[in-house]
């Protein structure tokens, strides 16, 4: 189910910004599974976290930095 949804999510996503040029194609689906990875890691880090909600803001903040640093 999250192959189907979250990654192919992610990889239209990524296939958006590789048609702007800011991504290789061929990095399209490789780039998608890294990027789930991270967020898959992030809710492991919340789950265990004892301040949920200050973990998601931290998590959804770092997401959102990667994610411009390498788009940007």
């Amino acid at each position: 189910m999250e192959e189907d949804h979250a990654l192919g999510l992610i990889r239209a996503g990524l296939q958006v910004i590789a048609a702007e040029g800011k991504l290789r194609p061929e990095l399209v689906s490789m780039f998608a599974h890294v990027l789930l990875a991270s967020v898959n890691e992030v809710a492991l880090l919340v789950a265990r976290s004892e301040d949920k909600e200050a973990a998601m803001k931290a998590g959804a903040d770092t997401i959102d930095e990667m994610l411009r640093r390498l788009f940007a």
